[in-house]
């Protein structure tokens, strides 16, 4: 009965009526940039995600329902609190903007009714997370890369990963992409973790923190070793370019501040090819 109903929503989604899947594909992704949102301010705080509902970081007034439509609010009271007046970022409305164009991509890339489609928009939720936490605080929650390790592995069993034909002749298809997206996890620990500590050989200083040897199991765990390490590699070439950047507009100190967990926007890249 599943998988007929699963094909029947495909089948679906390939006639005239398609594009009520585009919609629904930017709607979703409209709605969880707005709960991303939430997530990004309350994590670091130490704050539950669920309650109390949405409200004022100013006033501390609830927000009602149709102040927290997804884009639409921030522009409709124009970016300004109703009750107390007082501004607040567009960075709200940009970021459920580029989430809802970013799971309509993944629709119409892979299909909304589809695990691929769903293993995109997860990996992209938790980068997204990351990315705007390490940026606001400096820090990436256990909390966040525990959960996406999990999740990585989950996926691994549901759609697996390429993996060495050796791998699936010994452990089976299912069984030995989970062990190819275990051993992802452990090489981005160790990848990362290797990289702290010459840091701290070479020149007595934390290469990265903590946070971004953790994250970088979690991409492992998505992406597998092979994958991975091209990506952590990439994410390194990113950082000399932003590093590169902050010494240029003269950071006091001449020090900068490791930028590897905001690096990872460079796995969008590998997302089209090889997230399966």
């Amino acid at each position: 009965m599943f998988t007929e109903t699963v094909l029947f929503l495909q089948d679906l989604e390939k006639s005239a009526l398609g594009f009520s899947f585009a919609l629904w594909a930017f709607a979703m992704g409209a709605l969880i940039g707005s709960f991303l949102n939430v997530v990004i301010y309350r994590v670091p705080l130490g704050r539950s995600v669920v309650l109390p509902p949405s409200a004022c970081t100013n006033c501390n007034t609830p927000l009602h329902w149709s102040h927290n439509l997804p884009i639409f609010s921030y522009f409709f009271l124009k970016g300004r609190c109703r009750f107390c007046g007082v501004n607040y970022s567009v960075r709200y409305a940009a970021l459920e903007l580029v989430s809802g164009l970013f799971f309509l991509w993944s629709q119409q890339e892979w299909g909304f009714v589809s695990l691929l489609f769903l293993k995109s928009v997860c990996l992209y939720s938790l980068c997204l997370v990351v990315f705007f936490i390490d940026l606001d605080h400096w820090i990436i929650p256990d909390g966040i890369n525990a959960f996406g390790v999990v999740l990585g592995l989950f996926f691994s069993v549901l759609l697996p990963l390429e993996s060495p034909f050796w791998v699936q002749d010994m452990l089976g298809l299912r069984l030995g992409s989970l062990f190819w997206s275990l051993l992802g996890g452990v090489t981005g620990f160790l990848f990362f973790w290797g990289v702290q500590v010459l840091g701290l050989v070479l020149v007595r200083q934390e290469a990265m923190g903590g946070g971004d040897v953790k994250f970088a199991a979690l991409i492992g765990s998505f992406l597998g070793p092979l994958v991975g390490v091209w990506a952590f590699l990439l994410s390194f070439f990113w950082e000399l370019c932003l590093l590169f950047l902050s010494c240029c507009c003269g950071e006091e100190g001449g020090k900068t501040r490791s930028l590897s967990g905001h690096s990872w926007r460079s796995l969008r890249c590998f997302f089209k090819q090889r997230i399966m």
